[in-house]
């Protein structure tokens, strides 16, 4: 049986020499895994068509739990491709990592995909990485584990700044309720100062460097993307 949605891709690997298993995100479906036959060696059927950051209809069959579906047609939502650019696209690879590592397969979430299709659609530009923070900030709120930013998580009390960040249970603490935290990173001498997230360049970079720690720690995975962000 075939079924048709709207998707993006979140990854892709090599399945002998021939064929690719591709991860998508559906509109219909949420994620799931679908080989693309003969997609490194056909021209005609996927060339250029399954790149990452474009929002695509697929037509696809799916199969029992334990074997991976089909993609049977792939075609790009709009007349244009998205523009490339390398910094940014590194950018938003780290968000298609965040939403693979957490989503369940065939678990279908359409805020996540409406939130996704408007960002993948948003032109580059200098706002990407602070639009990059406020989509991770957004889906890490959306599965209920967004780490307190302004307030420390324990006391409550107003700060500043982030200089203890407690990765394992509620995100920025105050010097006192730092104490003793086995999951603590120390930033030290260099504090983000809250009120420069929004438009301060090297602060958002390390902002979003304690976001992927606090990420890879709550879903038990590597984020291969940072060591391509500079940061």
């Amino acid at each position: 049986m075939g079924f048709n949605s709207k998707a993006f891709i979140l990854s892709k690997r090599e399945i002998g020499e021939n064929n690719l298993a591709v991860t998508f995100f559906t509109e219909s479906h949420g994620k799931i895994d679908l080989l693309a036959k003969g997609a490194r060696k056909s021209k005609k059927r996927f060339q250029g068509k399954l790149e990452t950051d474009n929002i695509y209809y697929i037509e696809f069959s799916k199969k029992s739990e334990d074997q991976i579906g089909s993609l049977i047609k792939i075609e790009i939502s709009s007349d244009k491709y998205i523009e490339f650019d390398g910094t940014n696209l590194i950018l938003k690879a780290f968000i298609f990592e965040l939403i693979n590592n957490f989503e369940i397969n065939e678990y279908p979430n359409t805020k996540v995909f409406k939130m996704m299709e408007a960002y993948i659609n948003e032109k580059y530009s200098k706002e990407t990485l602070k639009l990059t923070i406020k989509i991770a900030l957004k889906y890490l709120k959306e599965l209920g584990i967004l780490p307190s930013i302004e307030n420390c998580y324990k006391c409550k009390i107003k700060l500043k700044e982030i200089s203890y960040f407690d990765i394992s249970n509620g995100g920025n603490t105050c010097a006192d309720c730092s104490k003793n935290l086995k999951k603590l990173i120390k930033l030290k001498k260099k504090s983000i100062i809250i009120s420069e997230i929004k438009n301060k360049v090297a602060i958002q970079k390390q902002f979003l460097l304690l976001l992927i720690r606090f990420s890879e720690f709550h879903s038990g995975k590597k984020f291969n993307s940072a060591q391509y962000l500079q940061i």
